[in-house]
């Protein structure tokens, strides 16, 4: 995966995943290992990707997303949180692509539950359709700054679905 994600540069990734629902951005490491907000250098920009995204989604900027559980009081302000600062973990792909290849990716969580049943699946793509091709076409706004610190503009721009 690794060599897959240098040969073919991204500007603007996301991943998607359930358990709560709230768009999250690097770091996800915090250096001492604790749960602290760790920004990057692009922090304003990471930032208003997952704002731009959340504040697309029908209810994910209201930053309650009331999972049941031990997890049901988590508030997320305006529905976004620093990775690190939420549930810092080491070795994350969004920490990896960033200090790597320089893309800019955030984690997507759609929704309290982790492994949602097929018959739900509908009323989710109906909440982050929109959210989705809003979250895409931010690259408009990310490659100018892709053409910046790169070599010139990718001529052959990749789009590509994966799960993760």
């Amino acid at each position: 995966m690794m060599n897959w994600i240098k040969k073919y540069p991204f500007v603007l990734s996301a991943s998607l995943r359930g358990g709560s629902l709230v768009a999250n951005y690097p770091f996800d490491a915090h250096p001492e290992g604790r749960s602290l907000p760790n920004p990057t250098p692009d922090d304003d920009v990471f930032r208003y990707l997952a704002m731009s995204y959340a504040n697309s989604h029908p209810s994910m900027h209201y930053g309650k997303p009331l999972c049941p559980g031990p997890s049901v009081r988590e508030e997320f302000p305006k529905g976004i949180t620093n990775g690190a600062a939420w549930r810092g973990s080491e070795g994350g792909m969004k920490d990896y692509v960033y200090q790597n290849t320089n893309c800019l990716e955030i984690g997507i969580h759609m929704g309290c539950c982790k492994f949602p049943y097929a018959q739900e699946l509908e009323h989710h793509w109906k909440e982050h359709k929109d959210p989705l091709f809003f979250f895409v076409f931010q690259v408009k706004h990310i490659q100018p700054l892709a053409r910046y610190f790169s070599h010139g503009p990718s001529l052959h721009p990749v789009v590509s679905r994966g799960a993760n």
